[in-house]
Parts: structure tokens; C-alpha cells; sequence
């Protein structure tokens, strides 16, 4: 019974299996028993059973093992599809963005028309002879357009290596052998076909616009590495045209000033070219140098501010002359500030063309021509006049590029005209006039210099009279410019130590006393410096001597694996000291005592209060921008940073408390600049408040360095953090006897009568008790300034008195005010009359 069980459970096992294996044609093919032969032999049935199940079994291995492998194919196969979708939709969002192509190839075209219009004088239309400041302006312009292809070239060149990569990625995913490995079940086939053709579809035209763009790319490069080659060439011979025109600058170019001409272009035209290429020329220059020239403007604003604050302190202490004699510089403090401004910044700007300079000489000089007005002598007058008038002549003949015989007498009428000018200068002699004495020396080099320009003109040396005829006009209009701008520095400086030795309400204090009185002796000496660099810049053999000097300057040296130069050093200093400049000229103009109504009860909150953070904030972007434009690393600051935290745990942390103090007290404001403070048995007035530490100057007139986490941690009176009034009380003593009603209206009236108490709140006087030597009484109003409470309390104890005699009240002399009492009470009077 048993085994006639298990065979039953057997052979119902082996005919589920059949029917589940029925439609597989392999298994059928592999596994047919004779059901009825088996169950006639127990034995044989059982031996049939357990080859039958192990054939199963088997077969069914083989088929999940590839089951899996044909799983993990299609999943990497999906993956591949998917990349590439990915990779196509990325490259047609890329094309979809791109470049401006067109734009691209009409700035193309334009450096085409600019190659032809730069070259006009030199490669076209040449003349007899090529000239210095053609030559120079032309040369600076195939630079310009130069750098403009080669920007436009690299644009260009990124976005076609960014094609390729798309195409090659592209390619690369395609061409995956994984891909082509198709599964053995027919609907899975139809499947994976159906999608690779989907995706063909949407792959397809990217690749097209692709390979399109490519080729247009290609094209575009082509273009324009010429344009860029055929400009380079340019600026290589106008090298050679100006080496040779240096070597050669004793010869004639020219026939003699009388003879016929040999080439004649039209003067019209000649000028005409000419303002086209200084055109082109001061709009590259100032599209390059938009940021100096911002920083000019801010020079020059601040400048005159501070000038002009200057002058309403000698206005409000009386100390303004009517002729302005010593204080020039206050006449027209914007004038001023663009003349020394002007003056000094100049040599700031990387190589300014001609064109620049001259139009800041000239600006500088009109405004020197303003502030004259008036002041010099008549002679001296007409003289300034007149050197202005021939040096404008002068600038305007400088900018004309090409030579004509025009021209050749118009620089012979000038020349003469200033060598006869100066001589006359030299013949009248009125040097005691003068108030800058030197002047006199550049007049004797300015007639010789135009003397040999008249000479070499006539000779048909029409390169070198042309740059003695600028340069000796140069030199006496820039050495006047220059010496009058050290004067006015000096008269700026000079009142400035006699107005700001008293401490003002400002974050920042300058310190006069250091800065002194007049200008040191090195700036007269970087001023000399700089005329002779500027004088030195008209001539072709100074620009070469600069060359070695830029080349040590721009070269590269490596430490370790760090890179830089002198330049990039002296860069990263500069703009540190002008970060810290900056910091200090906003807190200093931001706030002027001055600048707020007489009476105003104002307190020294406002701007001054949040000076802290902005000087914080412009010092952090300065060292960012110093870090950039010296071109180290940004790990190096990190590395910084890191050094400065180990300092912070091992030995800096009173450092750090102080600078967070300081940044607490920028934002909750429990003192401002200005503030009448108490800390401890220290009082007086708020000076600065520094990153790590604050100033008070006490009553005495001592500047006391306190940290500014003593101002958080001690306990801090502040006697101005809302307001500046306070309350004042004054305590006397009237007979037995004496009419108090009397007393009261009295002290009323002299009180409503002083228009430093407030009227809200009302004075109070208040019967305080009886003592054996009278009736007490005591007062109590408030100030409207703190400032002026002390001497409110003394005209007030004045008037009383006074008032007292008058009326016959008798305040009676008291034993016990003698004593210690007595000299407690003085001792505080005068504590408080200190503040």
C-alpha cells in the first residue's frame, strides 16, 4: 500500500512536470516516457522517474543561467540607449545655445574694414615717409583688433572641441558591441529592435545638425586663424617701421620746408583719417580700462570731499582768507581735487595713448586756469593763458597722423610762436611774481626745444621737429601742472594738521601729526620722476629703454610649484594698501561735525555706526582681488586660513575675542562714534572704533586704547546712546524766613529764560529738607546738548546769585559744608564739568 502510494505521487509528479514543460519543444523533444510500460515495473518506474527528473532539472539550469546573462545584457543594453539619448538631447541643447555665429562673423568683417582703415597711411595711401605717431597709434590698434580675433578665436575653438566631444561620445556609445548582442526569445527581439530604431530616429537628425555645425565651425576657424596670422604680420613690420624710423631719426625724410612737394595727399583727408583711428583708439582704450577710470572718478570725488570739508572747518573757525594767500587750495576744492588727482593717478593707467593723456593734461590744466583766476598777477595771467592756448595747439597738431606740407607750417608758426613767447617770458623778468620759482628753469628748456623744432622743420626732419615741438610744450605745461599739484597738496596738508588735531566723530582718526605739515621730500621726487617719465615717453628711444624694464617686471619665476612675478607682487601690495586706503577714507568722510546743523541734537549713530563693517567688508573683498590679480591659488588661502585657526587655539584667542567684540558692537550699537561713554574710573568721548580695539579720548585730551572686549564685558555708561540731553541738578540752601514761593518763581523765570533747557520735560525744584543752617532746596532741568551742561549749571548758580543779592534772599553760610563733604562734592562738580 505504501509503495503503491509513492508511485501514484510519482507519477503525478511526472505528468504535472510534462504539462508544465508541453510547450517547450527542446524539453519534448528530450523527455517522451512510456507512461504505461512504467507502471506495469515498480522498479523501472522509479529509475525512469529519477532520470527523467534530473534531465529536467537540468534543462531548466541551462535555461535560467541564460535567462540571466540575456537579463544583464539588456539591462547594460538600456543603460547604452539611454546614455545615448542623454548624450544627443545634451548635444542638442548645446547647439540650441551655442555661439552667436553671425555675430561672430560680422565682428570678423569689421576687424576686415578696421585692417584696411588702420593700415591707411602705413600699407595704403603711404605718403613720402612714414610718421612716429601714425606708426604708434597704428600699432596699438592692430593690438587691439589683435586681441579682439583672438578672443573671438577662442570661443570659437572651445565650442568646436565641445562638438567633437559630443560627436565622439556619441560614436563611442554607438559602436559598444553590447549593443549588437540581440536575445534568442522572438517577441524580446522585436522588441529591442523597435527600440534601437526609436532611438535612431531621435539621434539621427542630432548628428546631422551636428555634423553640419562642424563643418560651418571649421570654416569659421579657418577665417579666422588667417585674419589673426595677417594681423600678427602687421604688427611685426610696424615694429620693424619703427625701429627703422628710430635708427634713422637724424636723417631727412622731407625736402626743405620751400621746395615743391613730392606727394601731396588732401589735408582734409589727411585729418579725417586721423580722427578716425583716435576714435578707434580712445574707445578700445577706455573699454579696456573702465575700472581705473571708476576708480578716477572716486578719487576725485572723495577728494573734494574732504576738501571741501575742510574748508567749512576754516570758514567755521574764522581762518578763511578773502585772497585765499597760502590757501589756494580751498578756493575751488573740485578743481583742486581733478588737478592733483589727475596729476598723480595718471601713472596708474597701463600705457595711455597719446589721446588719454592729453585729454587729462588738458582737463588739469583748465582747472589750474580756473583756481588762477585772480590770483596771479596780470603778466603771470596772460602768460598761464597763453602757454595753455599754444599747449591745446600743440596736442591738437600731435594727433594728426600723417605728414602734409600744411601741417610742415603750421608746426613752423607754433614752434616759433613758442620760442618767441618764452623768450619774451625770459625778457620781462618778473620772476618775483612768481609763485612757484622753478617754472622760470622749464621756460629756458622750452625755448631751446622749439628752436630746434623750427630748425629740423625747415630741413625736412619732420619726425624729430615734430616731437621736439610736443615735448618742449609738454615740458613747461606739465611741469607747472605737476609743481602746483605738489603746492596744493601741501596747502592741504598743512591746514589739515592745524584743523584735525582735535578729535572729530569718526571711526578712523588720521593722524596729521604723522603725516606732517608739508609733503615729504620724496613726493617732490616721484614727482620729478614722473615729469621726466612723461617727457621721456614722447621719444621712440625711451620706449625702447622701457622694454627690459616691463620684461623684469611681466617675467615669470617659479618656486617650487608656484608661479608669479614682480609685476603680479607689487600688483597683489597695491591693491592691498588701496583696500586699506579705501577703508580708511569712507570711515573718514562718512561723518564731519560740520555737515550737521549748530544746535542739532543729533546723536553719533547714522552711518558711523556700521563704519566697522563696512571697512571689514571692503578690506575682504581687497584681499580676495589681491589674491586673483597676483594669480595664487585659492588653496593657498585655505592653507592660510588653516595656520590662522591652529594660532587661534594655541595662543590667540584674546585676539579673537576682540574682533568678535568689535563686530557685536557694529551690530548692536551700545556705543557709537562720538558716544560721551564711562568704563570703569575711565570718561570722555568716543574716538574710533578699530577691528580689534576702540579709542576714547578722556577729558584730559588723552587717547586711551581700549579693547573692544572690555567695552562688552565691563560696565559700560553711555550718556549719549539715545540722545545727548541729561539732566542737570543744582542744590543751595535759603534762609528761615524766606519767601519760597518768591524763590521758586525767580529760578523759574531764569530757567524758562535759557534757551539750552528743555522746556519737556518741566524743571522741578523741590523743597529737599530743614537743616539746622536753613531750608534746603534743589533743581532739577534738562540740557538740550551735553556738551554745554556744565556751563548751562554755571550760568545757571550765576543768575541765581545774582538774582538772590538782587531780591535780598539770603543763602547762609553752613559749618558742616566744610569738610569732607565739601570736598566730595568739588571733586565731582569738576568730574562732571569735564564731561
Amino acid at each position: 500500500m505504501v509503495f503503491m502510494k509513492r508511485a501514484i505521487f510519482f507519477l503525478f509528479l511526472v505528468l504535472s512536470t510534462l504539462v508544465a514543460v508541453a510547450q517547450q519543444p527542446d524539453t519534448n523533444a528530450l523527455f517522451k516516457p512510456d507512461t504505461g510500460a512504467l507502471l506495469k515495473k515498480p522498479d523501472t518506474l522509479k529509475s525512469a522517474l529519477t532520470r527523467s527528473i534530473k534531465q529536467i532539472a537540468t534543462t531548466r539550469s541551462k535555461q535560467s543561467l541564460l535567462r540571466f546573462k540575456e537579463d544583464i545584457i539588456a539591462t547594460k543594453q538600456d543603460g547604452l540607449i539611454e546614455d545615448i539619448r542623454r548624450t544627443a538631447q545634451d548635444a542638442r541643447n548645446y547647439l540650441k545655445i551655442g555661439i552667436d555665429t553671425a555675430r561672430i562673423i560680422a565682428a570678423l568683417n569689421e576687424v576686415s574694414n578696421l585692417y584696411v582703415i588702420i593700415g591707411d597711411g602705413i600699407f595704403t595711401n603711404k605718403g613720402t615717409a612714414q610718421t612716429n605717431r601714425n606708426l604708434a597709434t597704428s600699432s596699438i590698434l592692430f593690438r587691439e583688433v589683435l586681441d579682439k580675433t583672438l578672443a573671438s578665436k577662442e570661443i570659437v575653438d572651445k565650442y568646436y572641441k565641445n562638438l567633437v566631444n559630443f560627436r565622439n561620445r556619441i560614436d563611442s556609445l554607438g559602436s559598444n558591441s553590447i549593443l549588437y548582442q540581440y536575445p534568442s526569445d522572438t517577441v524580446a527581439l522585436t522588441q529591442y529592435l523597435q527600440k534601437l530604431e526609436v532611438t535612431s530616429i531621435d539621434i539621427n537628425p542630432t548628428i546631422a545638425a551636428l555634423k553640419k555645425t562642424l563643418f560651418g565651425i571649421k570654416a569659421l576657424q579657418t577665417d579666422m586663424n588667417f585674419t589673426a596670422t595677417r594681423l600678427s604680420a602687421r604688427i611685426e613690420e610696424l615694429d620693424a617701421f619703427q625701429q627703422n624710423l628710430f635708427n634713422k631719426i637724424s636723417d631727412r625724410e622731407f625736402n626743405n620746408l620751400g621746395d615743391v612737394p613730392s606727394n601731396n595727399r588732401p589735408f582734409k583727408e589727411i585729418l579725417k583719417f586721423s580722427a578716425i583711428k583716435l576714435n578707434l583708439l580712445i574707445y578700445f582704450y577706455a573699454h579696456n580700462n573702465m575700472a581705473e577710470i571708476g576708480l578716477l572718478f572716486i578719487l576725485f570725488l572723495c577728494s573734494a570731499i574732504f576738501l571741501r570739508a575742510l574748508k567749512r572747518r576754516l570758514v567755521a573757525a574764522g581762518l578763511l582768507n578773502d585772497d585765499f594767500a597760502g590757501q589756494l587750495v580751498f578756493r575751488y576744492p573740485a578743481l583742486s581735487a581733478i588737478l592733483i588727482i589727475s596729476t598723480i593717478f595718471q601713472f596708474v593707467f597701463p600705457r595711455p595713448p597719446f589721446i588719454f593723456s592729453a585729454m587729462l593734461w588738458a582737463l588739469s590744466s583748465v582747472s589750474l586756469l580756473v583756481v588762477f583766476l585772480n590770483y596771479l598777477t596780470k603778466f603771470w595771467m596772460r602768460t598761464y593763458i597763453g602757454l595753455i592756448v599754444l599747449f591745446l595747439l600743440a596736442c591738437g597738431d600731435n594727433l594728426i597722423l600723417q605728414a602734409s606740407r600744411p601741417e610742415r607750417w603750421g608746426m613752423l608758426a607754433l614752434a616759433s610762436t613758442g620760442a618767441v613767447f618764452g623768450a619774451l617770458i625770459l625778457i620781462k623778468g618778473k620772476t618775483e611774481e612768481l609763485k612757484v620759482n622753478w617754472i622760470i628753469y622749464f621756460v629756458w628748456a622750452f625755448v631751446a626745444i622749439e628752436l630746434l623744432s623750427v630748425i629740423e622743420n625747415i630741413y625736412g626732419r619732420y619726425n624729430l621737429s615734430k616731437t621736439l615741438l610736443a615735448g618742449g610744450f609738454f615740458n613747461v605745461v606739465i611741469a607747472i601742472l605737476f609743481l602746483w599739484a605738489v603746492k596744493l597738496t601741501d596747502q592741504a596738508l598743512s591746514w589739515a594738521f592745524n584743523m584735525y588735531k582735535v578729535p572729530d566723530k569718526r571711526s578712523f582718526y588720521i593722524n596729521f601729526d604723522r603725516v606732517g605739515k608739508r609733503a615729504p621730500l620724496f613726493f617732490y621726487v616721484l614727482m620729478f620722476a614722473g615729469w621726466a617719465y612723461l617727457f621721456g615717453r614722447n621719444f621712440y628711444v625711451f620706449r625702447s629703454l622701457l622694454i627690459p624694464v616691463r620684461n623684469f617686471l611681466v617675467g615669470e619665476r617659479t618656486i617650487g610649484d608656484f608661479t608669479f612675478s614682480i609685476y603680479s607682487i607689487l600688483v597683489f601690495f597695491f591693491i592691498i594698501v588701496l583696500a586699506s586706503l579705501i577703508s580708511k577714507l569712507v570711515s573718514f568722510f562718512a561723518s564731519d561735525k560740520y555737515d550737521v546743523p549748530a544746535g542739532s541734537n543729533k546723536t553719533g549713530g547714522g552711518l558711523s555706526s556700521w563704519l566697522l563693517l563696512i571697512r571689514i567688508a571692503i578690506i575682504s573683498i581687497g584681499l580676495f582681488l589681491a589674491f586673483a590679480a597676483a594669480g595664487i591659488p585659492t588653496d593657498r588661502i585655505t592653507i592660510i586660513l588653516s595656520a590662522l585657526g591652529v594660532g587661534i587655539g594655541f595662543g590667540l584667542q584674546a585676539l579673537i575675542n576682540n574682533l568678535v567684540s568689535g563686530l557685536i558692537i557694529s551690530f548692536e550699537r551700545p556705543v557709537n562714534v562720538g558716544d560721551i561713554i564711562e568704563l570703569g574710573d575711565k570718561g570722555g568721548v568716543m574716538k574710533s572704533i578699530g577691528f580689534r580695539s576702540s579709542i576714547v579720548t578722556t577729558w584730559d585730551g588723552a587717547d586711551v586704547v581700549i579693547p573692544n572686549g572690555d567695552l562688552l564685558n565691563q560696565h559700560l555708561v553711555n550718556w549719549t546712546l539715545e540722545n545727548r540731553t541729561r539732566r542737570v541738578g543744582i542744590s543751595f540752601c535759603v534762609a528761615y524766613g524766606t519767601d519760597i514761593v518768591k524763590t521758586k518763581q525767580i529760578i523759574d523765570k531764569l530757567i524758562s529764560a535759557d534757551e539750552r533747557i528743555l522746556k519737556t520735560p518741566h524743571s522741578s525744584i523741590i523743597l529737599k529738607g530743614l537743616s539746622p543752617g536753613g531750608i534746603d532746596l534743589q533743581i532739577f532741568f534738562w540740557v538740550t546738548n551735553i556738551d554745554e551742561w556744565a556751563v548751562t549749571k554755571s550760568d545757571i548758580i550765576s543768575g541765581i546769585d545774582t538774582a538772590f543779592k538782587k531780591n535780598k534772599i539770603v543763602i547762609p553760610f553752613r559749618q558742616e559744608d566744610l569738610g569732607v563733604r565739601s570736598f566730595t562734592e568739588n571733586e565731582a562738580t569738576t568730574k562732571d564739568a569735564n564731561k
